[in-house]
């Protein structure tokens, strides 16, 4: 039943790289509209002049749903496809925000794209993350990191396409902007055919399926939850969700009350855009080392986040320090999205990375959730946003710690480089369904 990866002939080959930058592009996609809702905010508070709370539901479920639903994404790739998958995010995305364009209500703005764009998210963040597994073995982390820079791209490239479309055609142009740059994902989808290997687990499931062994998702599902692994990263994407949208949402707010215009705060979010860009790709390379190991990577960038955060009230008073802390931000802060896959490879296999993935995910949407409530609270009862980046600093800095643990475990299906790719290791199979498995794959 086992089978060495080596035995996929695509895989590290020429459209493999084709498929890297179909996951670049639709990672824009995803991390351009998921920085830019602050734009939404701004084009629908204008349009309907609805109260602040109203009109800040769009946006707040809109990236919570990208996260919370991220599960969505795993059923999709584990059932179909990773190309099933990214194309039903591009569908998403363009019905949600092109539906913006035309409706006539504050409310159903919040179902077209609180909702459905939100699903949109959902449903390609995931697949995007794990496609590059099924097509690389030497340069995996290289191909992720450079697949995860879309997500930095998106943060830089998206928004000033965005505000041209609203300058020169307002709120109806602005939505069909979005709706345009969406709709690419639907090609991204196409290009990424089904790989040897994706094929091979697929046809493992059904193999299982054939002898009687019906896979229960939700069963599979408990199964990933509860290995230690998996609980750990959960956690600490919970407490990374919880610091970095605590800075996100309050980064501008601060910038200006310290007397910078809003032009040069939205510099400094441009400038941690180009930094992301060149973080993700940079841990990419260093992680294809073997001599580098991915659980450092992803909890040394964590704890470099954190002092920053903490010490940023007192060195962020000018512009100057502003963009410093912004630059050192944006390189560390997709640094753990780009370790978080190989990691997952090297506790769990190829076979439960979706899964995985999903969870953890979904955590961090949790987290994002709760976060910037805590610290709006903290912020109106000290009137004071130094505190807010010292909260988020110290939950950062849970997060590393947390994803620093299991740097300790023995227990691990491999090592990422050498990957098995037996779907599940049969590990909940009863010793007569695995001879039938066997038998199976004998005849």
């Amino acid at each position: 039943m086992e089978k060495q990866i080596e035995k996929f002939s695509d895989l590290d080959s020429r459209w493999s790289w084709v498929v890297m930058m179909a996951c670049f592009a639709s990672l824009f996609v995803v991390g351009g509209t998921n920085y830019s809702i602050g734009l939404v905010h701004n084009i629908l508070l204008t349009k309907y002049n609805d109260t602040q709370t109203n009109t800040a539901l769009v946006g707040a479920l809109h990236t919570s749903i990208s996260n919370l639903a991220a599960p969505l994404s795993s059923i999709l790739t584990d059932r179909f496809s990773v190309r099933v998958a990214i194309m039903t995010s591009g569908f998403l995305y363009t019905i949600g925000f092109l539906s913006t364009a035309f409706v006539s209500s504050l409310q159903w703005s919040v179902f077209t794209t609180g909702v459905i764009a939100g699903l949109g998210g959902a449903t390609g963040w995931t697949a995007s993350m794990v496609a590059p597994s099924f097509y690389f073995k030497k340069y995996l982390n290289t191909a992720q990191g450079i697949s995860m820079a879309g997500n930095g791209a998106g943060m830089l490239g998206l928004p000033p396409i965005l505000s041209w479309a609203s300058s020169n055609y307002g709120s109806f142009g602005f939505f069909v902007a979005l709706a345009s740059v969406s709709i690419h994902s639907i090609v991204c989808g196409i290009l990424i055919r089904p790989s040897q290997l994706e094929k091979h687990l697929h046809e493992e499931r059904r193999a299982r399926k054939a002898v009687g062994i019906e896979e229960n998702m939700f069963k599979k599902y408990v199964q990933v939850l509860t290995t230690r692994s998996v609980v750990f990263y959960t956690l600490s994407m919970f407490f990374y969700g919880c610091g970095m949208y605590i800075v996100f949402v309050y980064l501008p707010n601060f910038c200006i009350r310290q007397g910078v215009t809003e032009m040069q705060a939205s510099m400094v979010i441009s400038v941690c855009g180009i930094a992301s860009i060149f973080g993700r790709v940079i841990v990419g390379f260093l992680a294809s080392f073997q001599s580098i190991n991915e659980i450092i990577l992803f909890s040394g960038s964590l704890f470099c986040i954190s002092i920053a955060t903490i010490f940023f009230p007192q060195f962020g008073h000018t512009i100057h320090g502003q963009l410093i802390y912004a630059a050192w931000l944006g390189f560390f802060f997709g640094c753990p999205y780009v370790t978080i896959t190989p990691i997952n490879v090297t506790f769990l296999g190829v076979g439960k990375l979706a899964a995985a993935l999903g969870i953890e995910l979904c955590g961090c949407g949790l987290g994002g959730v709760i976060g910037p409530i805590f610290a709006g609270m903290l912020a109106e009862s000290t009137d004071s946003f130094g505190n807010v980046f010292i909260l988020g600093g110290v939950t950062i800095a849970l997060s590393s710690t947390f994803g620093f643990i299991p740097y300790f475990f023995k227990e691990r299906h491999c090592d990422s480089m050498t990957i098995n790719v037996d779907t599940d290791n049969n590990d909940d199979c009863s010793p007569k369904e695995k001879m039938l498995l066997q038998n199976s794959e004998v005849t």
